[in-house]
């Protein structure tokens, strides 16, 4: 039978799919923020893959203990929970500590890619301009994106990590975590009766006839509203990163079919429509974890619009949420290694996607790192797949348009073209040395680290 609101336990026969689908899709996300650390831990010394590399760690926390909460609830809330209300306080202090530090480290990347559109779109090349007659010097910006973030990078990370911790600790230590059968967690939610206790007060982002304690209720409206600010921040910066590379893209466009007209400096030309590149690529990847991102407030959004009483409205919701929020570590993971795999496309573009994305989620960089793991996968036929690469006429490659995507560390370097899909033993050498390997497949400053 069903619930009659939303307030009340549900169902065995409800309850169930729900921790199914959660705790299948916070395996597959674990998986997937591994996936991101393993590769991105050999490049620590780019802020961009530090940012990365806490945030998956940031989702596997969150992921843990998302994986255990059916289990160690109070025992009574649920059919199979063995739990006590100890368990329920280290369940919701890691989920509230998780849930912000991942908040706060998509902000931190989101204003990254920020200040690095900063530091590359075409208002920040060296011209000089006229006035009365006289040259005026051109504004001076960091060439670098760590130049901007590099200096505060650790109050960024002390600020990310004490806020939660406080407010996590905070509930913690004044014993407000308790079961809620309306998210089926340990939340922030400490339930009274206000015809007994002075000292109650109704939830303002719940249904009307729900009571919590001062203590819980002023924490957990602190939690959602953080939540909250936190995607507002988010849809804010990627929002303003679309329009400023909208606005340098089309100035660049602009400039490059003047030059067509006109003179053209060839070398010129590549390096400008390589900023176009790299600034849609940042664009592209901002835009993605975003929304990655935001997925996870499906259900915080069902519960503020929806009526308690709506039972099967919410039921869907719910379901949706037990798999979209778990997932945040899989669309992370895609997002990581989406430039990768079109990287290796280029490279190999004979090579089956199902291999390409195995390349893509290991750690090999370099060209003799690559045919190793090929030779791996590949295992007795990776001789005829290798000559096959080296005997292929690459020219369609060339001519094909380069994904913009390639270019997707905001610190890696613009590259030749060319460099990009040229095959072993054919043009100069210097075409294909590690650099012009490493740097788009994830190594940002081309230092020769493996990626």
């Amino acid at each position: 039978m069903a619930a009659d609101t939303f307030d009340d336990p549900l169902p065995v026969a409800m309850y169930a799919p729900l921790v199914i689908f959660q705790l299948m899709f916070t395996f597959l996300s674990v998986f997937g923020s591994c996936v991101v650390i393993r590769i991105a831990t050999p490049k620590l010394g780019s802020t961009y893959q530090r940012f990365l590399c806490i945030l998956s760690t940031a989702i596997v926390i969150n992921a843990v203990f998302l994986f255990l909460h059916p289990i160690l609830v109070p025992n009574g809330d649920t059919d199979w929970s063995v739990g006590n209300d100890k368990t329920c306080s280290v369940m919701g202090f890691f989920w509230v500590f998780g849930a912000l530090l991942v908040s706060f480290y998509h902000n931190a990347l989101a204003l990254y890619f920020y200040c690095s559109i900063r530091d590359n779109d075409d208002s920040s090349t060296t011209t000089c301009t006229e006035n009365n007659g006289k040259k005026k010097p051109p504004k001076r910006r960091p060439k670098n994106p760590e130049d901007v973030i590099g200096a505060t990078e650790m109050i960024v990370n002390a600020f990310c990590w004490i806020i939660p911790a406080v407010i996590a600790g905070a509930g913690a230590a004044m014993k407000s975590y308790s079961f809620d059968p309306k998210v089926d967690m340990c939340v922030l939610y400490q339930a009274c009766d206000p015809e007994e206790e002075d000292n109650c007060f109704p939830l303002g982002y719940d249904s009307v006839n729900r009571y919590g304690t001062a203590t819980s209720v002023t924490l957990g409206n602190t939690f959602h509203w953080i939540l909250v600010a936190s995607a507002c921040i988010s849809v804010l910066v990627m929002v303003k990163i679309k329009v400023q590379v909208r606005q340098a893209t089309t100035k660049s466009r602009k400039k490059l079919q003047q030059q067509t007209r006109e003179e053209m400096d060839l070398q010129a030309a590549d390096e400008e429509q390589q900023i176009i590149q790299k600034l849609e690529a940042v664009s592209t990847q901002c835009v993605l974890y975003t929304l990655s991102y935001l997925n996870s407030y499906v259900w915080f959004i069902a519960l503020i619009f929806i009526p308690a009483n709506n039972v099967y409205l919410l039921y869907s919701f719910q379901l949706v949420a037990a798999i979209l929020y778990p997932s945040l570590g899989i669309f992370n993971c895609i997002i990581y290694i989406r430039p990768r795999v079109q990287m290796l496309q280029i490279m190999y573009p004979q090579d089956p996607f199902v291999v390409v994305v195995r390349v893509a989620m290991s750690k090999a960089g370099d060209p003799d790192e690559i045919e190793l793991v090929r030779e791996i996968i590949y295992g007795s036929e990776y001789s005829g797949s290798l000559a096959q690469h080296q005997e292929s006429d690459c020219e369609e490659s060339r001519d094909s348009a380069i994904p913009s995507v390639v270019h997707f560390d905001p610190e890696q370097k613009p590259l030749s073209i060319k460099s990009l899909v040229s095959v072993p033993g054919e043009g100069d050498d210097e075409n294909f040395n590690n650099e012009s390997l490493l740097s788009p497949l994830g190594d940002p400053d081309g230092d020769g680290s493996v990626g």
